[in-house]
C-alpha cells in the first residue's frame, strides 16, 4: 500500500515537472515570432571602380519572410549607385532618396534560412569610407492573413574607396522616378479588396502595383482603398503579400 502511494506521488511530480517545462519553454517557442538577421556586406574599391554589395537575411525561422521594405543608406559624396538587382521577385528604387536605395518585396511561401534580398552596385567617386546603413520599414513573416513583424538584428557594412587610379569603365545611367509613368486615374469602380488596378480581379499584377508604389516607382495606385488589403491605412508590402494570398485562394 505504501509502495503504491509512493509510486503515484512520484508519477504526479514527474507530470508536474513536464508541464512546467512545456509551459515555460516549449510553448513560447512555438508561439513566438520568427527571428533573423539583416546584414549588408563590406567591400573595398578604387576611385572610379564599382563594387557589388549584397543585402541578405540570415537564419530566419519559420514561417519565413513574407514582406519587406528595407532602406540602405550611403554617403553620396563618396559613392554613387550604378545598379540595384532585387532577388525573389522584389523591386529596387536606386533613387528613392539622395542617399537611400529602397528594396521591397513579398514571398507567399516565406523565405526561411539564408536569403539574398538584393545586390547593390556602388561606384567610388572619391577616396573615403562610406557607412552602409540598414533601416527597416517593414520586415514581416508569411503568416496567412496577418503577417507579424520579425524580431530582427541588423549588421551594417561599409565601402572603403582608395585613391588608386582605375581603368576607365562605362557606367550605367540610373533611372529616375519620373521616367516611370504614373497609372492613369480611373473612374470610381466597385470596391474589391485587393483589386489595386481596378480591373475587378485580384491577382499578382495588383501585388506588383503595390510594390511599385511602395518603392515610389509609381506615383499613385488606381484604387488605393482596394490596395489597402489589411485596412491599416497604409499601402505597403504586407498588403501585397495578402493580395497574393487572396490570388492563390489561401484567403477568401
Amino acid at each position: 500500500m505504501k509502495l503504491t502511494f509512493l509510486l503515484k506521488r512520484f508519477a504526479f511530480i514527474a507530470l508536474l515537472a513536464a508541464a512546467v517545462v512545456i509551459g515555460g519553454v516549449l510553448l513560447p517557442a512555438l508561439a513566438g515570432a520568427a527571428q533573423g538577421t539583416l546584414r549588408i556586406d563590406s567591400a573595398q574599391a578604387g576611385v572610379g571602380q564599382s563594387a557589388d554589395i549584397m543585402l541578405s537575411a540570415r537564419d530566419v525561422g519559420a514561417p519565413g519572410i513574407g514582406a519587406w521594405t528595407i532602406d540602405v543608406s550611403y554617403d553620396p559624396a563618396t559613392l554613387s549607385v550604378v545598379e540595384c538587382r532585387a532577388e525573389h521577385g522584389g523591386i529596387c528604387n536606386e533613387v528613392f532618396a539622395e542617399d537611400v536605395v529602397r528594396i521591397a518585396g513579398i514571398s507567399l511561401g516565406g523565405l526561411v534560412g539564408d536569403s539574398e534580398l538584393a545586390a547593390i552596385s556602388f561606384r567610388c567617386e572619391q577616396a573615403g569610407v562610406s557607412l552602409l546603413g540598414i533601416t527597416i520599414d517593414v520586415f514581416s513573416d508569411a503568416s496567412l492573413g496577418g503577417p507579424q513583424p520579425i524580431d530582427t538584428s541588423v549588421l551594417s557594412g561599409s565601402l572603403t574607396c582608395s585613391d588608386e587610379p582605375p581603368p576607365p569603365t562605362p557606367t550605367a545611367v540610373a533611372p529616375t522616378a519620373t521616367d516611370v509613368p504614373a497609372e492613369p486615374p480611373a473612374s470610381e469602380p466597385d470596391k474589391v479588396p485587393g483589386d489595386a488596378d481596378c480591373d475587378e480581379d485580384v491577382d499578382s499584377i495588383d501585388a506588383a502595383h503595390v510594390l511599385q508604389f511602395e518603392a515610389r516607382l509609381l506615383a499613385e495606385i488606381a484604387c488605393p482603398d482596394n490596395a489597402d488589403a489589411n485596412h491599416d491605412g497604409r499601402v505597403g508590402p504586407i498588403d501585397a503579400a495578402i493580395i497574393l494570398q487572396i490570388s492563390a485562394g489561401l484567403l477568401g
